[in-house]
């Protein structure tokens, strides 16, 4: 008697019944979105199918797979639909529905047209959920419940729509680690005369260098270039900012995103030089390489991440996103401070993230009436 299987079917028909009753309550509300609900409509009725079938496999001899690989499937659509999209449209509130606007307008700006629309969910941190059953359509943006006054954050926005773009374009990532492979390639066939033990170690640093670069950094790496192509210097600073409120050399090779290092030199290799030499940004920047000059350099940072990668791997991605995706580069420099200080309704998020960078660099003392003021005028 298969009586784990059937006892799976029975709690996934408890399952498809409360989904039932929570889409129907979102049916009958006239501010839910209605491509999230439709979307939801269809995938429920695709579990409701899934489960007719899993009736039939759990009691048959030979289907044992079959009713597993469905058991699977309706276990997934439940968690990642009842977490982020019920949780979410239940919970929702009126900073989340305003903030949903603003990031779906912004989506349109820079022509990431896949996204016809999405969940804010501003209980957790700073993240994106870009893929749901396999559509790209609607991802869940979550941030943390004081996003909006942690502002030198909020050019991550950016970073997590990478996400999406990452995902939408596969060239991205395959052009990347053919980057990597073709520099350390090339860092192998300038080898000179050495001994053979020592030509044999720096081959195989080279090639843990090359593997160091995988899917995930590559993306990280991406999405803060991202970041910095659509958003300008208010991603760099942002970067730095947070580079240097952690407590991790910027060197430290540890975790699974690049260094910080990286990260930060990386999106100011992005900028035009206009952007770079303009006076307040060389000003902030320094302060971020005297930051970066107190750590010693971590065993192998130097063979991992050389500059000539990072720079290398910025100015494809410039090249990628400009042939691939059309989104309009953020070409402006910093605003001078008067014209941050009389920011207008209808400005983009962009431009109030670059604003508001000049107001907190050059006049902190002005930040906290200028943000209360300037928080209501994002388009």
């Amino acid at each position: 008697m298969p009586l784990y299987r059937l006892a799976k079917a029975a709690e996934h028909a408890v399952n498809i019944e409360w989904m039932r009753g929570k889409l129907q309550a979102f049916r009958a509300d006239p501010t839910c979105p209605g491509h999230i609900l439709s979307r939801l409509e269809q995938e429920f009725k695709k579990a409701e199918e899934g489960l007719a079938l899993l009736d039939v496999a759990a009691s048959m001899p030979g289907l044992e797979d079959d009713a597993d690989a469905l058991s699977k499937d309706l276990d997934g659509f439940f968690q990642i639909t009842a977490v982020h999209y019920v949780a979410g449209l239940e919970r929702r509130t009126a900073l989340e529905t305003e903030l949903r606007q603003v990031l779906i307008n912004a989506c349109a700006r820079l022509s990431l047209n896949w996204i016809q629309d999405m969940l804010v969910r501003l209980s957790d941190f700073l993240a994106i959920y870009p893929l749901y059953r396999k559509g790209l359509d609607m991802p869940v943006f979550y941030g943390p419940p004081n996003l909006l006054e942690s502002f030198l954050s909020l050019a991550g926005i950016y970073h997590e729509l990478g996400h999406s773009v990452f995902l939408a374009k596969k060239i991205f990532l395959a052009q990347l680690a053919a980057e990597v492979k073709a520099y350390f390639d090339g860092e192998k066939s300038k080898l000179g005369p050495m001994t053979p033990e020592l030509h044999a170690r720096r081959l195989a640093e080279f090639d843990d260098a090359a593997l160091y670069w995988d899917d995930l950094r590559l993306a990280e790496l991406f999405c803060d270039l991202f970041a910095s192509y659509v958003c300008g210097p208010a991603n760099v600073i942002s970067v730095m900012d947070l580079a240097m409120a952690r407590e991790l050399p910027p060197t430290e090779l540890i975790s699974d995103y690049p260094p910080n290092a990286v990260r930060v030199w990386a999106c100011h290799h992005i900028l035009s030089d206009v952007q770079k030499t303009q006076p307040l940004l060389e000003e902030a920047f320094a302060d971020w390489q005297a930051y970066e000059g107190k750590f010693p350099v971590t065993p192998n940072y130097r063979t991992f991440c050389p500059p000539a990668l990072v720079q290398k791997l910025a100015e494809t991605t410039a090249e990628m996103i400009a042939a691939q995706l059309h989104a309009p580069r953020y070409v402006e420099i910093l605003p001078s401070l008067d014209e941050a200080r009389a920011v207008a309704a209808g400005i983009s998020l962009e431009d109030l993230l670059n604003a508001g960078a000049v107001v907190l660099l050059q006049a902190p003392g002005e930040f906290n009436a200028w943000h209360k003021a300037a928080r209501l005028l994002v388009a």
